[in-house]
């Protein structure tokens, strides 16, 4: 049985194709940015995403597109996951049209370059390196936040497009409701008898081949399917899902702590295993990956 069967919704989709490909393709060079480009490339790259964004929001914008996405509010018993594709395309078409050309371009070289400079950073243990970067990328934020608007916090903006309908107050709430039992837990840990600063294991050396032996061993172990999902290394673990057939999870090696990579790499299959197992029909949709 289809999951999706209106009209007007299949026509949306055949339309939303080359926008999802312009998307696949800039989802690929974020994963690629953080395994294999050289650094020297992250300016090039920045402005070749920053292009690609720009003509997805212009596709996007494309007025006989809007009218399709707009009719939607008069159809009647769209089922589930049709009405999961209104309201993700209408979150997308606002955002697109309150956001300048020349704003979403100066974002992305911003965000590419400071990637590479926070790695830079990390590597030498000098903030410096990143600092004004990150100054840079805040004030592209509190722009953002500005341009998209908001009735509270300036960052109830920000937060919306990341988890959907929640506040700055809702996570103030959330937070300030577990910090006593947080303090009282790591307080209590630090005073057992138990508690060692380091482990035994960590003046060790571990090389960087018998490490990757264990992390692949552990895949093998939870039935991973190596033709639908890779591992490599990256400066921070994370997890790239582009389709239910093509998964991506990073680990990073700490010689002195194998036990880094082994609790990442089991972190980040757990975010593929969702993916892996998401419905293949929903696939070139807004809403594959549960949106």
């Amino acid at each position: 049985m289809k999951l999706i069967t209106n009209k007007v919704v299949l026509e949306i989709l055949n339309q939303f194709q080359t926008i999802w490909a312009l998307n696949y393709l800039a989802n690929l060079a974020g994963w690629e940015l953080e395994t294999y480009m050289p650094e020297a490339g992250a300016s090039d790259r920045g402005l070749a995403l920053a292009k690609v964004k720009v003509l997805m929001q212009k596709l996007f914008l494309d007025k006989n597109f809007v009218k399709l996405i707009q009719s939607l509010s008069d159809e009647q018993n769209l089922n589930d996951y049709e009405l999961g594709i209104k309201r993700v395309l209408e979150k997308q078409l606002d955002e697109f049209q309150k956001l300048p050309h020349h704003y979403i371009e100066e974002y992305e070289k911003a965000i590419n370059e400071g990637q590479v400079a926070w790695r830079k950073a990390r590597g030498a243990s000098d903030f410096k390196i990143f600092a004004p970067y990150l100054e840079k990328i805040t004030d592209l934020n509190i722009q953002k936040a500005d341009y998209l608007g908001f009735s509270g916090h300036p960052y109830d903006a920000l937060l919306d497009l990341y988890e959907e309908g929640q506040t700055t107050a809702d996570v103030d709430a959330y937070f300030d409701s577990i910090r006593d039992f947080l303090v009282e837990t790591l307080t209590m840990i630090k005073k057992s008898s138990k508690y060692i600063d380091s482990h035994p294991l960590h003046t060790e050396k571990y090389e960087l081949g018998n490490m990757q032996f264990l992390n692949n061993e552990v895949l093998n172990y939870l039935n991973y399917d190596p033709n639908r999902l890779r591992l490599d290394i990256s400066t921070h673990p994370f997890t790239s899902s582009f389709t239910s057939n093509d998964v991506r999870i990073t680990t990073r090696y700490n010689d002195t702590d194998f036990g880094r990579s082994f609790t990442s790499t089991t972190h980040e299959f757990g975010h593929a295993l969702y993916d892996l197992q998401c419905n293949p029909e929903l696939d070139h949709t807004p809403i594959y990956g549960g949106m």
